[in-house]
């Protein structure tokens, strides 16, 4: 799920950052982006292998259902970034561009709280190890 999150915050400020008309005139990109020539390229997947994954993760069958139909589409030329977005660059992307954070960002309360129980437990979790003289 992580991944997923992070692939589609990759893909979102790839998307914001694509200068086609930079790109096509010469001009230097942002800082730290790679330009990426477009083209013709098929994105989507079929329905029939859709189908198979809703029958074996039928919890996600919302999710599969946005990758249909398989299409063909042309980009133009885009600045993509070469590495992950750091925690960093994307709170600077937000404040910069005024965007709404992810939902996971939104209450940094319940974050922390949460973060501070998984934390103890797995604190605990060392400790009884320890007493069973087991490796945690």
């Amino acid at each position: 799920m992580k991944r997923t999150i992070r692939v589609l915050i990759w893909i979102a400020l790839a998307l914001l950052v694509a200068a086609p008309s930079t790109a096509q005139n010469g001009n230097q990109g942002p800082p730290g982006l790679v330009l990426i020539e477009g083209g013709k390229t098929e994105i989507g997947t079929e329905v029939k292998v859709i189908e198979e994954l809703i029958l074996h993760h039928e919890g996600m069958a919302g999710a599969f259902l946005g990758e249909t139909p398989r299409h063909k589409i042309e980009l133009d030329d885009y600045y993509l970034m070469p590495t992950e977005v750091t925690n960093e660059q994307y709170a600077a992307f937000v404040r910069a561009t005024g965007g709404k954070p992810a939902y996971t960002w939104a209450d940094a309360e319940a974050v922390n709280s949460a973060r501070r129980e998984f934390l103890e437990a797995e604190g605990l979790k060392a400790v009884q190890a320890r007493e069973e003289g087991k490796r945690y």
